[in-house]
């Protein structure tokens, strides 16, 4: 009897550290793929007026690598919106400014933008309306190649530069 509660005793332990084994061999193949493939960054260029002279120049950063296109825009877009991290460059859309949406569809990119695009206080953002769509459109398509064109609508409707 005690033979065979020694036995059944071992057996637990070989269970119970097979499954440990297991889960750490899973853990350690886990955290071995995120390094090498959850951690990929893109270097993209974000462009921005600057305050000084009012020329428009260029600021790096990397952002998190997407294998969708769509969804690296949106990111890049997201991060346009907020502004640039040199102190001495201007904001290139109003602060309050969110984007709604973003759609790709045959090398066409549909930008959508809250209606605070259109509501810059004096001095925030020192370019004109239409100067603010044209920097958006090249800041796109010269990080994104695959793009041909870029379509910006406020609220789901297509402006107007002359009539803001």
């Amino acid at each position: 009897m005690a033979l065979l509660s020694n036995t059944i005793k071992i057996m637990r332990e070989r269970v119970s550290l097979f499954w440990g084994g297991l889960l750490l061999l899973f853990f350690l193949i886990s955290f071995v793929l995120f390094l090498f493939n959850g951690m990929k960054e893109s270097e993209k260029v974000f462009f921005f007026p600057d305050m000084v002279n009012g020329q428009i120049k260029g600021e790096t950063r990397e952002l998190p690598a997407r294998k969708n296109l769509e969804k690296a825009v949106e990111i890049y877009v997201r991060d346009l919106a907020l502004g640039p991290m040199n102190l001495n460059f201007a904001r290139l859309l109003p602060q309050s400014t969110t984007v709604n949406s973003v759609l790709l569809r045959k090398g066409v990119l549909y930008l959508d933008f809250s209606k605070h695009f259109l509501l810059a206080e004096e001095g925030e953002v020192p370019l004109s309306f239409g100067e603010i769509i044209d920097n958006v459109k090249r800041s796109v398509m010269f990080n994104f190649k695959q793009i041909k064109e870029v379509k910006i609508t406020i609220n789901g409707q297509e402006p107007h530069p002359g009539s803001v």
